[in-house]
């Protein structure tokens, strides 16, 4: 399928085409390929104190770490 070919497709070809896309994507990912938390998202609460007050703070070994403003803690 060349990029003329795509053109020609309706928005919710596109979206179709985009979802088999992803899920082959995440299905190839396998234990030792990924890392999880940044493949993933960005979790939705601390998991110390269930904050919802935190923020991105640096990596640490390729990890995305986090800081809880509420109770001080890294994860």
């Amino acid at each position: 399928m060349t990029l003329d070919d795509l053109k020609k497709l309706t928005p919710v070809e596109l979206d179709f085409i985009s979802a088999h896309i992803y899920k082959l994507v995440k299905d190839r990912v396998t234990e030792d390929t990924k890392n999880e938390e940044n493949f993933n998202h960005d979790p939705d609460c601390c998991p110390h104190c269930g904050s919802l007050s935190f923020i991105k703070y640096g990596f640490n070994k390729g990890k995305q770490k986090y800081y809880c403003k509420d109770c001080n803690k890294f994860f």
